[in-house]
Parts: structure tokens; C-alpha cells; sequence
């Protein structure tokens, strides 16, 4: 079952040294917890007077040249940037090596009233071989730190503030030529019985793209039940019997460029309970439904390039029209997993030549949700690929796989054995379905192996 939801509750303890935020998306790996002392609260969270900021970053949250945006009920105004990217997915790039920030960027929290400021939590991280520094200015004092772990984002926490103030300021500042990546923000204020002031938490409540707005191009297809697709299919047959047959199903597609696809997948891949968001294969993540030039997501190829077949293992360009733009084998996901996807296959044991579909914070850098199961829709698009395309194969011999010189088995993404125990262990979901639905509205074809899973049996008994 997939995982739906990008945020979780945070629970928040305020103590005399320190406050912890439980949170799916906060990492803990690396953290370090610095604390300002002062007249400590033992007022409940759980009290009406305590309101809790958080936010996990996207690029569109800001822009380049500097300006004001309020965010979940606070307003920030912030400086220009000396470069301004996604990172990956979740988060804000911040310079770069070329450009680095070395002028600090300033975003400053104002509020119309008088609030007191009781604890905040950042996640900051910098690129290899780089570092950065943060000040935050409240009244007249000042807290600061360095960070300097590369790619995992490292927790800044200060707690027992109790600042009255109605703003603050945090500055970040790269000390070498390298870009500082700015993940996260969270605090909580105490305000007045009656405050107009309402901040809250994350809220990822977006108003969906539907075909033939914005980016996204109109429907090509009317939808027809899947007894009708299938009706001149005989789909009792078993072995290479079945799989010919499910190969005459590819004279119904209508390709589209890969150009095309990246708007395409902007509604075939939509999260089904948030409208708005796009969710991303390995790691669960919900990207919002634009596209930006490739910052935040990618079209990942789940049968890779390099195993496809195609001459000289060329990619697609803009206007390539072919399997290498098929929409069925096309999936949204953010650089970091595409990047560590590459061209490998797809195992139980992750290898230098191998991964698993459900990637952890071992296997990619920077923040992630790491959230539901992917191993049958993976299984299941690679099946798709199977039958669909002669040249390629699903094999069990990794050693044939590895071999790039076998002209053949270099087109296998097997391990064949563990793609069918997949089907098995993670069965077709909604999300599948709906993304089949509106392939098909673009593509005019279907996924046999989305809508009667039990053919993997049939199809390799």
C-alpha cells in the first residue's frame, strides 16, 4: 500500500535543554542540538496560546532577484540569492561553486503582533568539500553555528528561547566556493488569547492540473472499459503463447515525444489523496506538479536506457518517439534516486550492479520521505516492457547480466524471480490503476499486468 501523506505530526518537548521534533521527514541520522538558555516554559504544546510553524522547502517558494511570501500563515521576506535551485527533491539550493553564497541570505519572520518565540529547528546542509554558517537574530542577540556535513541534512535545534519579539532573522552564509542546501524550518510562538496571528503546520492542500491547463497537454482518448480493450485478447494462454499475444496489444500506441511526457507525467503520476503533488517512485515523495526544469524531478526510465536496446544505447531527445518515450515505463522521481538508479537491475541484494526499488537514507543523499512499497510496480511496468518489446529479456543469470560485452543479456533488468515474488508482495493499488486510466487517455494502451496481475503466472509458469 503506498504511503499518501508527506507530513506527519510533529511532537514537540519543551525542556530546560532540549527540544525534539518527531517527524517521517525530519531526519536523525546526523544531528546536532545547540541550546540557548533562558527562563525556561512549562506551558503544554497541547495548550490554545502555542502555534507551530513547518515547512519543508521547494524552490517555488522563493525567487532569485529576492521579494515577500507568506508562508503557512507567516510572512518572510528574504534577500536576493546568488544562485537559487531544488536540491533534489525537498529543499532549497542556495549558490553553487561557481556562484557561491558568500554575502549572507537573510530571510527574516515577521509578525503583526507581539509574540514570544519559544523554540526553532532548522536542517541545513552544504556540497562536498564545503561549509556554512548560520546567525539568528532576535532583538538584539544573536545565535549562531557552523555546518559542514556533506548531502545529509543535519539538524540545528534550539530550544527555550522565550523572545518577545514580533520578528527574527536567519542568515546563511557559505565560507567556501560550494552550494548550502536549506531543508526545513520549524518553531513555535506563544501568543495573546485572541492573536489575528495563525501560523501552522505544513499544509499540502494544492489545486490539481487538469489536461489542457497550464503545462499539462489535453487528453488524446476517451477512456473504454477494460473488457473492451481486451476483447480480441486470449488471455488463458500461458508461456510464449501469452506473451505473443500480449504483444499484438502494442499495435494500439499512439507514442508520444519524450518532451511531451514531461507534462504528461505531471498528471499521470498524481498523488490520488494530494491533489496537486506528483509521487515519486523509490522513495514516496510528493512533488508538486510542475516542471522546472528537471531541479526537483526527473523522467525516471524504469526499464533503463542502457538496457533497452536502442542503437548505441543513445538517450531520447525532445522529440524521440519511440519505447524509450513510453509512458507505461516512465516515472516521476527526484534527481538523487534517478541518479543512483542509473542502469542497474533490479535484485533483492542491492550491488554495484543491482538495486532494490525501496531506497533508504543509506542509498541517497539529502531529504526524503522513504515512504511505501515499490517493488510491484516496478515488477509490473518490467513485465509491461517484456512483452511489449521483443529485444528485451528477463533472466535470473546475473552473471549474463553484468556482462556488458553479452550482446543479449545486457538487456535483461531481471532478477526475473524476485520481480514475480514482487507482484505477489505488493499488489496492484489505486495508484496504479488511476496512472494506467490516464496513460491510456494519452497513449491508447494499457498495462495488461496492472489490470489482471495473475498473468505473471500465467505468463512464466
Amino acid at each position: 500500500m503506498k504511503a499518501r501523506y508527506l507530513f506527519s505530526a510533529i511532537v514537540l518537548t519543551l525542556t530546560l535543554t532540549s527540544c525534539d521534533f518527531i517527524t517521517d521527514i525530519f531526519l536523525s541520522s546526523s544531528t546536532t542540538t545547540t541550546t540557548t538558555t533562558s527562563e525556561s516554559s512549562t506551558t503544554s504544546v497541547n495548550n490554545p496560546l502555542h502555534q507551530k510553524f513547518e515547512h519543508v522547502f521547494f524552490k517555488e517558494d522563493f525567487q532569485k532577484e529576492g521579494g515577500q511570501t507568506t508562508i503557512n500563515g507567516a510572512t518572510f521576506t528574504y534577500s536576493p540569492f546568488t544562485y537559487l535551485s531544488g536540491y533534489w527533491g525537498n529543499g532549497l539550493q542556495i549558490g553553487s561553486s561557481s556562484n557561491p553564497q558568500k554575502e549572507a541570505w537573510s530571510l527574516t519572520c515577521s509578525f503583526d503582533e507581539q509574540i514570544t518565540l519559544k523554540s526553532m529547528q532548522m536542517y541545513l546542509t552544504n556540497a562536498q568539500n564545503g561549509g556554512g554558517i548560520y546567525q539568528i537574530d532576535i532583538n538584539n542577540d544573536t545565535i549562531e553555528g557552523e555546518f559542514n556535513i556533506a548531502n545529509d541534512p543535519q539538524e540545528f535545534t534550539h530550544s527555550n528561547l522565550n523572545y518577545s519579539t514580533n520578528s527574527f532573522t536567519i542568515n546563511l552564509s557559505s565560507t567556501k566556493n560550494s552550494a548550502i542546501y536549506f531543508y526545513s524550518l520549524a518553531f513555535e510562538i506563544e501568543v495573546i488569547p485572541g492573536s489575528k496571528i495563525n501560523i501552522t503546520t505544513d499544509n499540502l492542500s494544492r489545486e490539481s492540473t487538469l489536461p489542457g491547463q497550464g503545462e499539462i497537454p489535453k487528453l488524446n482518448y476517451e477512456l473504454v472499459s477494460i473488457d473492451e480493450y481486451y476483447n480480441d485478447i486470449d488471455l488463458t494462454l500461458t508461456g510464449d503463447e501469452l506473451k505473443n499475444e500480449l504483444n499484438s496489444l502494442k499495435d494500439n500506441i499512439e507514442y508520444v515525444s519524450y518532451d511531451d511526457a514531461k507534462y504528461m507525467l505531471q498528471y499521470t503520476d498524481e498523488d490520488l489523496n494530494n491533489p496537486g503533488y506528483m509521487y515519486g517512485l523509490f522513495d514516496g515523495d510528493l512533488i508538486p506538479q510542475r516542471w522546472d526544469g528537471g531541479s526537483s524531478w526527473q523522467r525516471e526510465h524504469v526499464w533503463a536506457c542502457a538496457r533497452m536496446h536502442i542503437a548505441d544505447d543513445a538517450r531520447p531527445s525532445g522529440s524521440t518517439k519511440n519505447h524509450s518515450s513510453d509512458l507505461h515505463n516512465l516515472r516521476v522521481a527526484c534527481r538523487g534516486v534517478n541518479l543512483y538508479h542509473s542502469d542497474k537491475y533490479y535484485s533483492t541484494i542491492p550491488s554495484s550492479e543491482s538495486i532494490f526499488p525501496n531506497v533508504t537514507h543509506d542509498d541517497v543523499t539529502g531529504m526524503h520521505t522513504y515512504q511505501g512499497d515499490h517493488r510491484g510496480d516496478v515488477a509490473r511496468i518490467l513485465f509491461y516492457m517484456y512483452v511489449t518489446y521483443d529485444e528485451l529479456i528477463l533472466t535470473d543469470n546475473t552473471n549474463q547480466m553484468e556482462d556488458d560485452k553479452n550482446a543479449n543479456y545486457k538487456y535483461s533488468m531481471g532478477i526475473l524471480s524476485s520481480l514475480i515474488e514482487w507482484n505477489n508482495l505488493d499488489p496492484v493499488d489505486d495508484f496504479e490503476k488511476q496512472r494506467n486510466d490516464r496513460i491510456y487517455q494519452y497513449q491508447h494502451n494499457r498495462n495488461p499486468f496492472i489490470d489482471y496481475p495473475s498473468l505473471v503466472e500465467s505468463l512464466f509458469d
